[in-house]
C-alpha cells in the first residue's frame, strides 16, 4: 500500500500511488496523504446551461468536502488548468478562464476551507520551478486569498500554492505524476514545522549534504524512469491499436484498419465518406483500390468475396453514370478481412482453397488482417510504397495476399 491516495474523477493508473475515483475512494484517514485532482475537464461539465453556475458533479464536490473536513491526514487539492470544458445541451466547448467569477463561486460553495480563506483564482499563465524542472500554472491565487504561500510563479512571483490549514494545501500547479507529488509535498513540511527555521536546511550536520544530494539524484532518476515508462506505455498502447484489427469487427474494425492502410499506401482516408457501399476507395500510382473491410467469426466464404466485388461494380457504374473515362484493369478490388476473430492467431485455419479460387476468378484480392499488419511492419521498416502497390497488382492474380 502506498502512503499516497490519489483521487480523480475516473480512476487513473499512476506509478507508486494508490489510485481511486471520486466515487470509490478510501477513507482519508487510511492514508497519510490524500491528493484530490480536480484537473479533469469533465469534472466541470455543465449539461444544463452554457455557464458554470452549477456542474453535473457538484454533489461529488460536496461529498469530497465532507471527507476533507473530517480527516486529520494531509490533503492536497489540485485545481484545473485553463482547459476546454463542455457546457449546455449542444455540448459547447469553453475555457474555464471565461467563467472565473462563476468558477470561484462554485468552489466557495463546495469547499468550506476555500470559503473560509476567501480563496479565488485569476488568469495568469505561468511556469513554476519544481525542484530541477518546471510545471505549468494557468491560474494564480488572488492577493486576497489567505494561507501560507509555499510556491510562487517564475518571474511574476504570484502565489500558486497555499497551505490553508495545518493539513490542507491547495494549488493551481499542474501536477500529474509521482515525482511531481513528491517534490510538491516535500515543500509543505517547511511550512508546517514552525519550530524549524527556514535556514536549518542549509546548515549541515553529520551526513546532511550527502543525504540531500543523494535524495535529489534519486528524484531525478525517478523522473527520468517515469518519463521513460510513459514513452513505453505510449508505444505499447500504439501497438495494441495496431493489433486490435485482429479482434475487432464492424465500424471499430474499420477505424483500426484505416491508419494501417494510410501508412502502408501513403494515402489519406480522412475525407472518405461511407455511403454504405465500399469501405474505402483511394487512388495511388494510377491504380484505384476499392475495398471492403470485414470482421467475422467464421472462415472466409464466397459471400464475403462477392460483396467486395459488388463494391467494385458499384464504383464502375458510378464512373459510367458520370461519363468518367476509366480502365478496368486499373481498378483493383480488395477484401480486408479479420476472420475467425474469436481464435488466437496461431489457431486460425487457412482460407479454403475453393474460396481463394473464387476470389481469383472474381479478381478480388483477399488480405487477412494478420497479413495487413505484416505489410504495415514492412512499411515502417522502410519498404517503398510504390513496390507495395505493385505487389497488390501482382497478388490479385493469386486471389490472396501471402506476405
Amino acid at each position: 500500500m502506498s502512503s499516497i491516495q490519489y483521487i480523480s474523477l475516473t480512476r487513473k493508473n499512476l506509478d507508486y500511488v494508490d489510485c481511486y475515483s471520486f466515487r470509490d475512494c478510501r477513507t482519508f484517514d487510511t492514508y497519510p496523504t490524500n491528493i484530490i485532482d480536480l484537473s479533469d475537464p469533465s469534472v466541470w461539465k455543465n449539461s444544463s446551461a452554457n455557464n458554470l453556475e452549477t456542474i453535473d458533479c457538484v454533489e461529488i464536490l460536496i461529498k469530497l468536502n465532507d471527507y476533507i473536513e473530517k480527516t486529520k491526514s494531509k490533503v492536497v487539492v489540485i485545481l484545473p488548468q485553463n482547459k476546454h470544458i463542455v457546457t449546455g445541451y449542444q455540448n459547447n466547448l469553453v475555457q474555464i478562464g471565461r467563467y472565473l467569477k462563476q468558477f470561484n463561486e462554485l468552489l466557495s460553495e463546495s469547499f468550506a476551507f476555500i470559503k473560509q480563506n476567501n480563496i479565488e483564482i485569476e488568469n495568469s499563465p505561468s511556469l513554476v520551478g519544481l525542484n530541477a524542472y518546471e510545471v505549468s500554472s494557468d491560474f494564480v491565487f488572488a492577493d486576497k486569498s489567505k494561507g501560507n504561500v509555499f510556491f510562487k510563479t517564475n518571474g511574476s512571483f504570484r502565489k500558486c500554492a497555499l497551505l490553508v490549514r495545518k493539513n490542507i494545501a491547495i494549488t493551481t500547479m499542474e501536477l500529474d505524476s509521482y515525482i511531481d507529488f513528491v517534490n510538491f509535498l516535500d515543500c509543505i513540511p517547511n511550512v508546517l514545522e514552525e519550530t524549524t527555521p527556514t535556514w536549518a536546511e542549509d546548515y549541515c550536520v553529520l551526513n546532511d549534504e550527502y543525504l540531500f544530494k543523494r535524495k535529489n539524484e534519486l528524484l531525478l532518476e525517478i523522473k527520468k524512469a517515469s518519463d521513460e515508462i510513459s514513452k513505453l506505455d505510449k508505444g505499447i498502447l500504439n501497438n495494441i491499436e495496431i493489433k486490435s484489427c485482429l479482434w475487432k469487427t464492424g465500424d471499430n474494425l474499420v477505424e483500426a484498419v484505416f491508419p494501417l492502410i494510410e501508412k502502408i499506401y501513403e494515402c489519406d482516408l480522412s475525407h472518405f465518406v461511407d455511403e454504405k457501399k465500399a469501405d474505402f476507395i483511394f487512388t495511388k500510382n494510377s491504380t484505384t483500390i476499392v475495398g471492403e473491410i470485414k470482421g467475422v467469426k467464421s472462415n472466409v466464404n464466397r459471400t464475403h468475396v462477392a460483396k467486395a466485388e459488388a463494391h467494385k461494380q458499384e464504383y464502375i457504374q458510378g464512373l459510367e453514370d458520370s461519363n468518367t473515362p476509366y480502365k478496368e484493369e486499373n481498378i483493383l478490388c480488395v477484401l480486408i478481412i479479420n476472420y475467425e476473430l474469436d481464435r488466437p492467431v496461431a489457431e486460425r485455419n487457412d482460407i479454403n482453397p475453393e474460396v481463394i479460387e473464387y476470389a481469383k476468378h472474381q479478381k478480388v484480392l483477399i488480405i487477412d488482417t494478420v497479413t495487413l499488419i505484416k505489410l504495415y511492419e514492412r512499411k515502417v521498416s522502410g519498404e517503398d510504397t510504390n513496390r507495395l502497390i505493385e505487389e497488390l497488382n501482382e497478388k490479385v492474380l493469386n486471389g490472396i495476399y501471402i506476405n
